[in-house]
């Protein structure tokens, strides 16, 4: 019966598991494998009874699926796929997993004591009922650790931006902990930095050999002392994880991470962009409020930026949040903080500004005391068409989640958008559309010609969509529209628009990546239940562009401008010539770009010249070539470090480099990758023992080395 119970549980997130019980009847071993698809046949009636149940109580309460604000699930029963997919086929929409069905009593049975005024003692239940991993800092036992404050300071040279960001937590229990915070990073974020004050004590990162520095961390914790680690993820190189080992009670921990990236630029236009998940809780405000302990969401967040340019800053923009602003008199140095009136952020921060003077492509280089050579940065952005109302030819692929959650307002929008698209289709254009739930569809076997009795026979096939193909498997239809045949000419674009999580959601990104030389992937995710982790990943593994849409959004608008923008032909860039005299020692390499993005090529240099950058670009449309150039002048060498850690990711993310290859440049220039890690050791001096687990995962754990450790704090 356990072992079952084992296998039921694996079958949550594995497509196939194995029961194996030893010596089951007479010395005869038990070994069979089932299927999810095997075991959802098996329980489809009792699921299904389940869903009758919750149909009766609304009749009994005279409730519609209109009066009913969350979803969440309750019982280990509820884990189960089928069960999830039934629910959300019968209320329309997605189930809220922000709290874990196992442990939802016990965050319930918190709100309703704090209703009604009883004070509240965390349960070992209510501990591992986990918000998001990303959502600040929690120890081993899934215990949430106060924060008491966050702060941005971010100071901005010409095109480059260097992140501070600094969090203040407190371990207010009785005994030391270990904790872990989960970050998620952009994959062009260089992240350079790591530092931890505990109280008066300030401790800076050193960057090592990933095998090294968790080898390091386990000796100081076996030894008594303090260990603090940064290293990537180890499935998920798009997230950070930041370990602190052995922090002592009523310890204060400031920790700073330090990040550096080129900027967003457009012809004329700076824009600077930081992800609402780089502030814990953000976003979650109504949430934290009904949680026990929502005390901890009313810290304080502070942020400041400095902007120093060559020329004056003639207009600063900011539609995200409400902004205080202090300039130079000759404008070209920007003080801006935040007005003080947001507690929690809700929202990415987006702040755009324009410089007197347009420049097509700005150069900086850099020269640091530590370094023997140079590092040079230009951004450049290829200028939109004059006919920019029209969209250009090309394959265009609409790829639509029909599953259960879409019913209602999501899927009527989704239709229009899609009318629109279909009534904006220039002659020259090739198209299809696919529906998709737990099967797919297509409208036609390949993509077609926009005649119109294609498009008249779309139409007629659009009107009858419905949010009624069950669950949300997408892998399938990528893959056969991976595997056709593409025009050689015509750029193929992919549109994908989904409100969930789909199955496999790693191997769908996966697919997209291998296949993004020849197809680009573009996402839309609707309402607060998607995953951002499939809209973002997926539209950067295929080189494309993403939006968020609210739930109600009308989404006509969005989807239009996004065809316009991809429509344009990509330029691939075949060559890029630096000064000779400046003897380049390794260089970012050329990439594709899209007319109105920015592109950042970087490199190490033995000299500084004054000189031309020359790229070269030729349409992947008509083979027309494109020079693009950008000067080197006295004015553009500056002292500092951040060009050189961009550089160094650019090289990393470009090359296919060794192990040994990619150690040396991590810790040559201090950037972070996935086989290095930055490493903290606090010595300590206190005389008591005190048992605390090592909680580094089991698959990185080292030969010989303990989990549990009796430890001399």
């Amino acid at each position: 019966k356990n072992r079952c119970e084992q296998v039921m549980a694996q079958l949550s997130t594995l497509t196939e598991a194995t029961v194996s019980v030893d010596e089951i009847s007479h010395g005869q071993d038990l070994e069979v494998s089932i299927t999810r698809a095997k075991f959802e046949d098996l329980i489809f009636e009792q699921m299904g009874a389940r869903i009758n149940l919750i149909k009766d109580a609304m009749q009994e309460a005279k409730l519609g699926k209109d009066k009913i604000d969350h979803i969440l699930l309750i019982g280990g029963a509820s884990n189960i796929p089928l069960f999830k997919r039934l629910a959300e086929d019968f209320f329309g929409r997605k189930i809220d997993m922000r709290i874990h069905p196992e442990t939802a009593t016990s965050p319930g049975c918190a709100i309703q004591c704090r209703i009604f005024g009883t004070p509240f003692t965390p349960s070992v239940g209510y501990q591992h009922a986990r918000l998001p991993a990303y959502n600040g800092l929690y120890s081993t036992s899934s215990q949430p650790i106060p924060l008491e404050g966050i702060h941005w300071e971010a100071n901005i040279i010409e095109n480059v931006m260097d992140l501070q960001i600094i969090q203040t937590y407190i371990n207010t229990s009785e005994s030391a902990i270990e904790a872990e915070y989960v970050l998620p990073i952009e994959k062009e974020m260089a992240v350079y930095g790591f530092s931890i004050q505990i109280n008066e004590t300030f401790l800076e990162g050193k960057i090592m050999e990933l095998t090294v520095g968790e080898k390091k961390y386990s000796d100081a914790i076996s030894s008594g002392h303090a260990a603090y680690l940064l290293s990537y993820d180890e499935q998920n190189h798009e997230l950070l994880r930041i370990t602190l080992g052995n922090l002592l009670a009523k310890k204060k921990a400031i920790i700073t991470l330090k990040l550096v990236k080129s900027l967003n630029y457009e012809i004329g236009l700076w824009k600077i962009h930081i992800p609402l998940e780089y502030t814990p809780f953000g976003g979650m405000q109504e949430v934290m409020a009904k949680l026990p302990g929502a005390e901890r969401s009313s810290y304080i967040w502070t942020a400041n930026f400095s902007i120093k340019v060559s020329s004056k800053i003639k207009q600063i923009t900011c539609n995200s949040h409400k902004i205080c602003m202090k300039a130079n008199e000759a404008g070209t140095n920007i003080r801006i903080s935040l007005d003080g009136s947001e507690q929690l952020p809700n929202t990415d921060f987006n702040l755009e500004y324009s410089k007197e003077g347009i420049e097509k492509a700005p150069v900086v280089f850099q020269k640091a005391s530590e370094y023997e050579h140079f590092a040079g940065l230009v951004t450049f952005a290829l200028e939109e068409s004059k006919d920019k109302d029209n969209l250009g030819p090309g394959e265009y692929i609409f790829i639509l989640d029909c599953s259960g959650s879409m019913e209602g307002e999501s899927i009527f929008l989704a239709k229009e958008a899609l009318a629109v698209f279909l009534k904006s289709l220039p002659h020259e254009f090739l198209f299809n559309v696919y529906l998709f739930g737990s099967k797919y569809k297509p409208f036609f076997p390949l993509s077609v010609k926009n005649s119109p009795e294609n498009v008249s026979c779309a139409n007629a096939l659009l009107v009858t969509v419905s949010a009624s193909m069950g669950g949300t498997n997408i892998y399938s239809p990528l893959y056969e529209i991976f595997m056709q045949p593409k025009a050689p000419v015509l750029p193929r674009n992919l549109f994908l628009l989904t409100d969930g999580c789909v199955e496999e959601e790693g191997k769908v990104i996966a697919l997209i990546k291998e296949h993004k030389k020849e197809t680009r992937v573009h996402t839309f995710g609707i309402g607060s239940g998607v995953s951002k982790t499939l809209i973002t990943g997926a539209a950067k593994a295929g080189n494309g562009r993403f939006e968020f849409l609210s739930d109600g959004e009308s989404m006509t608008e969005s989807v239009l401008q996004k065809l316009k923008k991809v429509s344009k032909p990509a330029l691939t860039i075949s060559s890029v010539t630096w000064p000779e005299s400046c003897n380049i020692i390794k260089a970012s390499l050329p990439t594709v770009v899209y007319a109105g993005e920015s592109v950042s090529l970087s490199g190490l240099f033995k000299n500084f010249a004054v000189g031309t950058i020359s790229i070269r670009a030729k349409s992947t449309l008509d083979g027309v070539e494109h020079v693009i150039e950008a000067y080197i002048t006295p004015e553009c060498l500056l002292e500092g470090t951040s060009i050189y850690r961009i550089t160094a990711k650019q090289i990393l993310n470009d090359y296919n480099l060794s192990l040994e290859e990619e150690v040396y440049y991590s810790t040559k220039y201090s950037v972070l990758t996935p086989h290095t890690t930055f490493l903290i050791v606090e010595k300590l001096s206190t005389a008591r023992t005190e048992e605390i687990k090592i909680a580094l995962p089991a698959s990185r754990s080292h030969p010989g080395s303990s989990l549990q450790a009796l430890l001399l704090l």
